[in-house]
């Protein structure tokens, strides 16, 4: 998938271990610059402990590549483990380290880097998940902040 510049695209590959689960997937960021890519790997020895793929999208001005994921074993499928790839630094990044779990695999992107997503809230060990609801947000991704 080309960036909107043309300048990065995020190449996926997928690893399928086993006929009974869904395949994993490495992701790879490259540049026309031919710098060395920014790599994910989400597959596991067995087949069954890594991550497939779900939904992957560049923002509108280029500079991040979100992409949400299921568990190929079917595990934690309450959440979907979502990272991004950020441009300004080079790195990929972990949803968890900003936002609470994210509810749902599919997201929506408007320009420049707006992203409306929904997450499980509030989801503390006080209030478990099944009193939790799934809440949209609309938020700048330039804006994040570590909540960690």
């Amino acid at each position: 998938m080309k960036s909107p510049d043309g300048i990065y695209s995020a190449h996926i590959t997928s690893v399928a271990k086993s006929p009974d689960f869904p395949p994993e997937f490495i992701v790879e960021i490259r540049n026309t610059e031919h710098r060395p890519p920014e790599r994910g790997d989400y597959t596991s020895k067995s087949g069954e402990q890594g991550l497939s793929l779900h939904h992957g999208a560049w923002t509108p001005d280029s500079r991040f590549f979100i992409y949400t994921t299921v568990s190929s074993g079917g595990h934690m499928a309450w959440q979907y483990l979502t990272f991004f790839f950020d441009r300004k630094d080079g790195k990929i990044h972990d949803f968890n380290d900003f936002l609470p779990p994210i509810a749902e695999g599919t997201f929506s992107l408007k320009a420049p880097d707006i992203i409306t997503i929904t997450i499980w809230t509030p989801l503390t060990p006080e209030k478990p998940l099944d009193e939790s609801i799934a809440l949209p947000i609309s938020f700048r991704m330039s804006d994040l902040k570590k909540s960690k």
